[in-house]
């Protein structure tokens, strides 16, 4: 196709060169028919000057026969007609004086005519004056020959005169019959070169709109394609001509914006809403440097969603000019949101990859793993940086082939070269058994493998991991040493308990029991100290009673069948009550709970713990006041779940004992209860000190916590967190 301005531009010189060519022919034409009223003029002219001749020639005729009349016959009225034939031809001639110009060459003739008719009119008037005198009428007989001779001669000269005129009049009617005929060839030339002109157009014109048609096609098939382009693409455009107060932005511009093409009508009020505050100053820093130096500047902004969302676009913004030299600043946008949004899931994946290589690698060594890995397609082995130090070297210490590691076990002949097929076969045989390798240095090390083969895509790939099992093997030895001497700990605490539920207990109850004989009897012989004495000895008595009950009780809890059944809780806590009801009603105790789940628990330790709570509260009670105890299921807590490290809250459940007691210091929170830990002095409370041990040891039993907060005189609460499934061992 030709350059669509080059066309335009000879278009445009052929239609100014017609348009002067018809112009001189039309201003021709013009000057023609502008000539062709004059030359009317002097045609009709010639004839009225031939028509007033005629009528000069009759006038004086007709006055000659009425003069001739009137000599004849002496009548008036031939003289008063040859008076008004004479009159008559003075207007005549003074018109044809004014017709026949003085630079006319017919002028002469006309004088001489005028001359003939007026002295022919002296003639006759003479005739009529009777003082006439002969000599003058000779005279002009003389000069005219007669009357008859001037007469004659006023019609030559006015036949001559008429000649004249009808010549002129011929040439000039040939003239404009010639001009007419020019007129005519120029009009048909005018007209056969418009048709040829605006028939060339018309050819032109129509090749033209073919070709644009075809354009417009073209041009509508790539707009089809280019909106669907930034469909896909998720991009835009928009474009502003200088001095306009509209911006254009296409479809796709509207709808990456959450708008209907017509929803909005957009201009910089609108344009400047839509950008992000603080990337406004960028694009209009932009837009100057665009102004000044015209080149393309990329640029990254972040535009308001109609849903309310700021997404980030990245445009490209130039300078161009249309044909009217006009500037027109264009922008091509991309929504690159969700670009961004994974480039940044690609950076923290690929973080967290890094992460997790660190993680793996560090968990390669604290497990004693190592890995090889072999490709089947391509030959390619890999060794995991732990599996150098498995073998007793450095990363990267040895180079990583199969022969190396199979000649560092006692699987193989050590003359012999292995494949890493030679590798996996072998290590396939021996999986999950005990492989001793040699070190660098003389020692060794004992190993256990696995291998998995697995395909990623179309290759096959085989893995072997390596586990260190030297410290395991080293641990195990030592824990069935352990094993032995705690079986035989077991044991003498078995041999303990039968000691302290027997042998130490008969000495006591005699004890007690002779002390109460003898204070039973006459004190009459015994004095105050004695009987101090006697009373010490029976409460050192009690007290090592007391101290070795707790202590079989914490045996029991320590070596005891731990089954759990399922069981009320309310009904154990109901039994504890029973049981220490002499001792609530002694402090006159108001004892309150609510409803308690049942639980997967073991209820002769369930009742302990609850019986020692219970006991704790009574004890540590205030003298001024009865104790109150509430004892109450409670929901867990974010501060315990998070203390606990409980993964799961929904299966566990909390129960909180509450008092009025006279609480404690909340600096000993965590040590009242290890074994033994007394907070006041025994004459004040009584007590061994193992009571909160065996609570502790209860809920360590049922995979649960428990724990107390307190202050000085304010009373104690003591929370119990349970599961509510145990697993029997």
């Amino acid at each position: 196709m030709k350059d669509p301005k080059r066309t335009k531009l000879i278009l445009r010189l052929s239609l100014i060169v017609s348009f002067l060519i018809l112009t001189v022919i039309f201003v021709v034409t013009l000057e023609q028919f502008r000539s062709i009223p004059g030359s009317h003029g002097q045609v009709v002219n010639s004839f009225k000057i031939q028509d007033k001749l005629q009528q000069l020639y009759i006038l004086v005729l007709e006055a000659e026969n009425a003069q001739h009349s009137f000599l004849l016959t002496k009548k008036n009225p031939y003289l008063i007609s040859y008076q008004e034939k004479k009159t008559a031809t003075k207007p005549i001639l003074d018109s044809l004086a004014q017709a026949i110009l003085p630079e006319n060459p017919k002028r002469k003739h006309f004088q001489k005519l005028d001359s003939l008719i007026t002295l022919n009119f002296n003639y006759l008037d003479k005739k009529l004056s009777s003082d006439s005198t002969n000599s003058q009428v000779e005279f002009l007989l003389e000069e005219i020959g007669s009357d008859t001779s001037l007469i004659e001669e006023i019609k030559k000269l006015s036949d001559g005169l008429k000649n004249t005129e009808n010549y002129e009049t011929g040439l000039q009617l040939l003239e404009n019959q010639q001009k007419s005929s020019i007129h005519l060839f120029y009009l048909l030339l005018e007209i056969l070169f418009s048709l040829g002109v605006f028939t060339t157009a018309y050819i032109i014109l129509e090749k033209n709109l073919k070709k644009l048609e075809a354009a417009n096609r073209d041009l509508e098939i790539q707009n089809t394609i280019y909106k669907q382009v930034e469909k896909i693409s998720n991009a835009g455009h928009w474009y502003y001509k200088m001095g306009d107060e509209k911006l254009h932005f296409s479809i796709n511009f509207f709808e990456l914006l959450g708008y209907k093409h017509d929803q909005v009508q957009p201009d910089f009020k609108m344009a400047i809403r839509h950008i992000h505050k603080a990337d406004r100053p960028l694009l209009i820093s932009t837009l100057r440097k665009i102004l000044e130096t015209e080149d393309t500047f990329t640029i990254e902004l972040r535009l308001l969603h109609q849903s309310g969302v700021f997404r980030t676009f990245r445009m490209m913004v130039c300078l161009m000019n249309n044909e009217f030299f006009q500037k027109i600043a264009i922008g091509a946008v991309h929504d690159v949101t969700e670009q961004l949004e994974s480039s940044s899931k690609l950076e923290r994946l690929f973080s967290d990859l890094k992460i997790q290589n660190n993680i793996f690698k560090n968990a390669e060594i604290l497990a004693g793993t190592g890995s090889y890995s072999y490709h089947h397609d391509s030959g390619k082995t890999e060794f995991s940086d732990n599996l150098y130090r498995i073998f007793g070297y450095k990363t990267n210490g040895f180079t990583p082939t199969a022969d190396h590691i199979l000649k560092a076990t006692d699987l193989v002949d050590q003359s012999k070269s292995y494949t890493d097929q030679d590798l996996i076969r072998l290590i396939e045989q021996q999986c999950d058994k005990q492989i001793k390798i040699s070190l660098p240095g003389g020692n060794f090390a004992f190993l256990t493998c696995k291998t998995k083969r697995i395909v990623i895509g179309e290759e096959h790939i085989s893995i072997i991991t390596f586990k260190n099992i030297s410290d395991e093997i080293s641990i195990r030895n030592r824990l069935e040493e352990n094993n032995t001497e705690l079986t035989q700990t077991v044991r003498e605490l078995d041999s303990f308990n039968h000691i302290a539920s027997h042998d130490l207990q008969e000495p006591l109850r005699k004890i007690q029991t002779f002390v109460s004989r003898i204070l039973s009897e006459d004190q009459s012989g015994r004095d105050s100290k004695e009987t101090d004495y006697l009373i010490r000895i029976q409460t050192a008595a009690d007290r090592m009673r007391k101290l070795i009950n707790d202590l079989l009780s914490l045996t029991r809890i320590v070596k005891g069948e731990k089954v759990s059944s399922i069981v009320s809780l309310n009904q154990l806590l109901e039994e504890s009550i029973k049981d220490l009801t002499p001792d609530l009603l002694e402090k006159k105790s108001v004892v309150s709970y609510t409803i308690l789940p049942e639980a997967d628990v073991i209820p002769f330790q369930i009742r302990q713990l609850f019986d020692n709570l219970i006991s704790n509260s009574l004890k540590y009670s205030k003298s001024t006041e009865p104790l109150r105890l509430e004892i109450d299921s409670q929901k867990i807590t974010k501060k315990e779940i998070e203390r606990f490290n409980l993964s799961n809250p929904k299966e566990y459940f909390k129960i909180a004992f509450i008092d009025n007691g006279i609480g404690f210091d909340k600096i000993y929170a965590d040590s009242i209860f290890s074994p033994f830990k007394r907070l006041h002095d025994r004459s004040e409370y009584s007590g061994t000190g193992i009571g909160l041990s065996i609570c502790k040891k209860v809920m360590e039993n049922h995979k649960g916590f428990i724990y107390a907060t307190s202050e000085v005189g304010q009373g104690a609460c003591f929370y119990l967190i349970f599961p509510r499934k145990q697993q029997n061992t």
